[in-house]
């Protein structure tokens, strides 16, 4: 679908808050595409609970992956800080989104850049730092956690090794496939047949290092149900298992290569990951 035709496709999802009508920005990081609902102007609070569900209302048909609800949290003479909603398009709020961060924090860096020097995002898990770097937004991923067991899964006779990765976002990473018509069916098997482990979903992956530094990743989206374009939090988790592996060296920067394009990651001194890559952004006219 051409920009023009999404961007007719989405007219209609403006919002009326406080009296105001509120059109989103549509944004594209990788082939993650989100809706950004910009309420840092706005004290919400007593109506909060009616604009998500006016927004998941618009969300419910995925036409796009996410929405992305900004409310402010605190403001200095320097700095911003405001609090990233992942509404996704099952009626279930998201932890966090990897993409969705890079795509709020391009948005706040062009909206109100000439205000602030410093942004950070705030997730249900946490605070994620915004690092402009060669005219891109670079977002703190923190210390993705990995569980040193095992968990193996059967699906059509054949057993599956997976990771666990606490990476913001629960992951399962494997390396025994990298195909998505199988990784589509060990997502809904896994969804299902591990409901009461997963209670809220959990996202699954697949992973091929390709040499040096680069690798190869798709991702089963919970929230979704389905394979993405691209998914952050997945090529973080993926990344951080291939490392815990043996499947890839150690490096101070890696490639990833999803559906929707490359994604950057860089390992700094406190071993914190930081996620970058292209987004484009769209007013809705």
């Amino acid at each position: 679908m051409s920009l023009n035709a999404q961007q007719s496709q989405l007219s209609t999802n403006a919002i009326t808050v406080q009296g105001a009508l509120l059109k989103p920005i549509h944004a594209n990081a990788n082939g993650n595409t989100f809706l950004i609902y910009d309420l840092t102007q706005m004290d919400v609070s007593a109506i909060w609970e009616e604009i998500r569900k006016k927004i998941w209302t618009i969300v419910k048909d995925k036409i796009v992956d996410d929405a992305l609800v900004l409310r402010k949290v605190s403001s200095s003479k320097d700095s911003l800080e405001v609090k990233m909603h992942v509404l996704e398009p099952d009626g279930t709020e998201a932890d966090f989104c990897g993409n969705g961060a890079r795509a709020t924090a391009t948005y706040l860096t062009t909206k109100y850049g000439s205000s602030f020097s410093e942004f950070s995002l705030i997730s249900r898990r946490g605070k994620h730092p915004v690092l402009k770097k060669d005219n891109s937004c670079f977002i703190n991923m923190g210390k993705p956690a990995v569980n040193k067991s095992f968990l193996m899964f059967s699906h059509q006779g054949k057993e599956y090794q997976f990771v666990f990765v606490d990476a913001v976002e629960p992951h399962l990473v494997t390396s025994d496939l990298y195909d998505e018509t199988l990784l589509k069916e060990l997502g809904d098997a896994i969804n299902t047949k591990w409901k009461d482990r997963y209670p809220q979903g959990v996202n699954v992956n697949c992973v091929r290092p390709d040499g040096g530094n680069k690798l190869s990743v798709l991702t089963y989206e919970r929230g979704l149900y389905c394979i993405t374009k691209a998914c952050g939090t997945g090529s973080t988790a993926c990344c951080v298992a291939a490392i815990h592996q043996g499947w890839i060296t150690s490096y101070p920067s890696y490639q990833v290569q999803v559906l929707g394009g490359l994604l950057q990651l860089h390992c700094d001194a406190e071993n914190d990951f930081w996620l970058g890559g292209s987004v484009i952004l769209a007013p809705i006219h």
